[in-house]
């Protein structure tokens, strides 16, 4: 359901939700994005491939990253595959589809971890935020096109580089559009050459500082390393030790993992509730707690929009390295959205402990939701805050 709430902050400002295509008018909204943000649920880039594409016969289309489902709508009227790594981008183009009065019986929904199959006359891909997927998925995209498919790439024109345009052409010939509204579109000409079907993503590990392997698989957040802010919030989680007997803990946004399985490793027994948007950081998150011994049991990981569906006063504690941005965007209703409702998840005396940047200001917003926040770091860029008694019960 869309929020009507007002988040403070926001300029005065709608966002525009009718996008006009050459198929018709179709309307994108953001789920759960208020009606008093100036955040639009397409982008020029959604509007360059649809005006490129125009009234063409397009046969069987795959879409992917189509991250609020305006092409997916656009194109309602073929058969349209869509093919992303994210639980609510799935779910945008569901209630977008309901949205227009659009039935869902001309798509296919295919999560991350997954792969599309059959033959497709025209493929799309918009950039994914992060090379390591573009690349992931362009591999996969090549046991798919054949020198017939109409291959097209499209992107906001400063995230495309170099570097973007060699990883196209590894499918064949590759020509970039000008920029139009700062968009700009990449036609492919596909070599057809013989893949494997079914590759697997590929797998990297490293070992944290004190011993913790990761696993990580493509996009996963901060690659390579622990991220300044997952650090300092593990330091202090660690270092204050179990809140009590069998604690039922939550890591929202849990990426490859490395956060829980720090604290389940220093904290002993519990069960943990690891929850990411993304399928392919969830697949990640089982790996990195099954490679570092723990009772696989004590571990539940789940592809979910934020806590939808669990129920109020489930957790005793939540631990989270938020999300700020969708995509490329700040989104201040998202980051809202996911800690209020962690007041929601958390017991009566359950606490919240979450890590920011100093400037976003963190600490004001959660006493929206919380009767007491305590800073618990003094780190000159990030920021541990204890949050307890939450409000909303």
């Amino acid at each position: 359901m869309l929020s009507n709430s007002v988040a403070p902050g926001y300029r005065d400002v709608v966002a525009e939700t009718e996008l006009q295509t050459p198929r018709g008018t179709v309307n994108i909204r953001r789920p759960h994005t208020s009606d008093s943000s100036p955040l639009r649920g397409w982008s020029a880039a959604d509007q360059l491939i649809l005006d490129h594409l125009g009234k063409d016969d397009l046969g069987s289309v795959l879409v992917v990253n189509d991250e609020f489902g305006a092409l997916a709508v656009a194109l309602a009227d073929v058969q349209v595959t869509t093919w992303g790594d994210s639980v609510f981008s799935r779910t945008a183009v569901l209630q977008n589809l309901d949205l227009n009065g659009l039935g869902s019986d001309n798509i296919t929904l295919v999560a991350g971890d997954s792969q599309p199959r059959g033959h497709f006359d025209t493929i799309v891909i918009r950039l994914p935020k992060t090379t390591a997927l573009l690349a992931y998925q362009l591999q996969v995209l090549a046991s798919l096109a054949t020198p017939a498919t109409r291959f097209l790439g499209v992107g906001m024109a400063r995230h495309i580089h170099r570097s973007t345009l060699e990883l196209f052409e590894t499918l064949g010939p590759t020509v970039s559009s000008k920029a139009t509204r700062k968009a700009r579109l990449l036609r492919v000409q596909p070599i057809g050459r013989v893949h494997d079907v079914g590759l697997t993503p590929t797998t990297e590990t490293f070992v944290t500082a004190a011993g913790i392997r990761v696993v990580e698989l493509p996009g996963t957040f901060s690659a390579g390393h622990v991220d300044a802010g997952t650090a300092l919030l593990i330091e202090v989680l660690c270092g204050d030790g179990r809140p009590q007997d069998e604690p039922r803990v939550a890591d929202l946004g849990c990426g490859n993992g490395v956060l829980a399985t720090s604290v389940a490793r220093s904290w002993g027994s519990g069960t943990y509730t690891l929850l990411d948007t993304s399928d392919l950081a969830i697949a990640a998150a089982k790996q990195t707690w099954q490679q570092n011994g723990l009772d696989p049991a004590a571990c539940d990981a789940r592809a979910k929009d934020g806590f939808e569906g669990i129920e109020d006063g489930f957790f005793d504690v939540v631990i989270t390295n938020p999300p700020f941005h969708q995509g490329h965007a700040v989104d201040r209703d998202m980051t809202d959205r996911l800690l209020s409702d962690a007041a929601r998840v958390l017991t009566s005396d359950g606490r919240l402990y979450v890590v920011a940047q100093r400037h976003l200001q963190i600490h004001t917003r959660l006493k929206r939701w919380f009767g007491h926040v305590e800073t618990r770091s003094q780190h000159p860029t990030h920021v541990v805050l204890a949050a307890i008694r939450p409000k909303q019960r």
